[in-house]
């Protein structure tokens, strides 16, 4: 299977390296916090100059005025916008809820909501459950004379106190289960209210409880699908969220293998650079090593991912066409990126700070699997998001624990942006469910 960048994506991902590099340094983004912490909840600057990128309008599709995009490409700006710990709602708005209304919404929802998100003017979050993995739905739908009434309390969403709406999931059906409905809802309905606080990676969230909250029937997404069909998108909107945390957590454990690596060389100890020794070395070449691994799960799960959405939206592309327009990127390449036991290689091999870097390690090609009975299979689309969970979760907690214990005290202080990568993993894996919980979904769907 080969993974190449197409040409546009190759200018999507060099244009937003360039705007991180130029807007979003380490140093700018305390600034950004800063004001965070005196109450503002993200940049509304920031978010309009992303909008301006395009960035925003990936999922958005050609007809309402977007890019027209797939996971590959979101693959290409969430591994970047990780890799700097961006706090703004991309995956909420711009890929989660933005992806909802297109595929779900009727085409005024369409035409209300997906232009003035794709600008940056409005944002939508989605309020599916407690984690990326959870099963259960916390909100319930009750058919009203006017539409219907929803009750529950949603926890821990994301940039929920500056969203003007919410993509929310609830079941219909009496009793406990998994959600069977989608619901647009207004921010400022009646009965709708937050607490918000700021996460433990300096991110906006709010649990949001809805009391009795009284939407009309247009506000459902998908009105006219069937409880299974409408649980079946329901599930891959998780699949899309777990997908994008992973890619946001692929950038973030790059750049700490980065800047462990360059801490090495530059601490010395005993007259001698950290890196020098060659039990240190080891540890960073299993850096390395967990890196890559979650590299592949995370590339898997987006061929299967844009084979999907091809079949539903969009023609396929070859893969000889995809090598001709750039090159490939094998085993060979992979094993010259990680570090070696000498300190003259790891010079040479270890990721670095730059994005030509992480451009070449995070090659896409869309709908490269399109004609495989892979491909064709949701369920395997959720085997592989299940696996590269595991995977992912794994690799998080390896990479940042092992990054701050080579860094030694300094690695857990504020001045030091190793801290704030751990942060980052860290509620990633609480984001998106345990290990145990993806090992199970992925064994009974193995088992089905």
């Amino acid at each position: 299977m080969d993974f190449s960048f197409t040409e546009e994506q190759t200018l999507l991902a060099e244009s937003v390296q360039r705007y991180l590099d130029d807007r979003y340094s380490f140093e700018a983004r305390k600034q950004w916090l800063k004001a965070m912490s005196d109450g503002a909840t993200h940049s509304p600057t920031v978010w309009n100059e992303l909008a301006g990128l395009g960035v925003l309008a990936l999922l958005t599709p050609e007809a309402e005025g977007g890019l027209g995009g797939g996971a590959f490409e979101t693959l290409v700006v969430a591994q970047a916008l990780g890799g700097r710990l961006v706090v703004e709602p991309f995956l909420g708005s711009g890929v989660v809820a933005t992806r909802a209304i297109a595929l779900l919404g009727t085409a005024d929802q369409k035409a209300q909501w997906l232009p003035g998100m794709a600008e940056g003017k409005a944002i939508v979050v989605p309020a599916l459950g407690g984690t990326a993995a959870s099963t259960d739905a916390p909100m319930a739908a009750t058919a009203s004379a006017e539409g219907w009434v929803l009750n529950g309390k949603a926890t821990a969403v994301y940039h929920a106190p500056v969203a003007q709406a919410f993509v929310v999931a609830a079941r219909t059906a009496e009793g406990m289960g998994a959600a069977d409905a989608l619901f647009l809802v207004p921010a400022s309905s009646a009965g709708l209210q937050q607490t918000a606080y700021v996460t433990v990676d300096s991110q906006s969230a709010a649990d949001v409880v809805f009391n009795g909250v009284a939407v009309p029937a247009a506000a459902r997404l998908g009105a006219d699908m069937n409880a299974d069909d409408s649980s079946a998108a329901i599930a891959a909107l998780a699949d899309l969220t777990l997908f994008t945390l992973c890619a946001e957590a692929l950038g973030s454990m790059e750049q700490a293998v980065a800047l462990t690596v360059d801490y090495t060389r530059n601490r010395q100890q005993f007259g001698v650079p950290l890196a020098r020794f060659q039990v240190l070395q080891h540890r960073m070449v299993d850096m390395q090593t967990h890196l890559e691994q979650a590299r592949s799960l995370v590339y898997l799960a987006a061929s299967l991912l844009d084979a999907g959405d091809s079949r539903e939206q969009a023609p396929s592309h070859s893969t000889s066409e995809s090598r001709e327009q750039a090159p490939s990127h094998n085993d060979h390449t992979n094993r010259e990126q990680a570090p070696s036991h000498s300190t003259s290689d790891s010079r040479e091999q270890a990721p670095s700070h730059n994005d030509h870097t992480n451009r070449e390690q995070a090659p896409s090609h869309r709908n490269n699997v399109c004609g495989s009975e892979l491909a064709r299979d949701s369920i395997n689309r959720s085997q592989a998001v299940a696996a590269m969970q595991v995977l992912v979760l794994e690799a998080a907690r390896h990479v940042s624990q092992q990054a701050v214990q080579l860094h030694g005290g300094m690695g857990v202080t504020d001045e030091m942006a190793i801290s704030h990568h751990f942060k980052r993993l860290l509620a990633t894996g609480l984001r998106c469910g345990t290990a145990a919980q993806h090992l199970d979904r992925y064994a009974s769907l193995t088992a089905g």
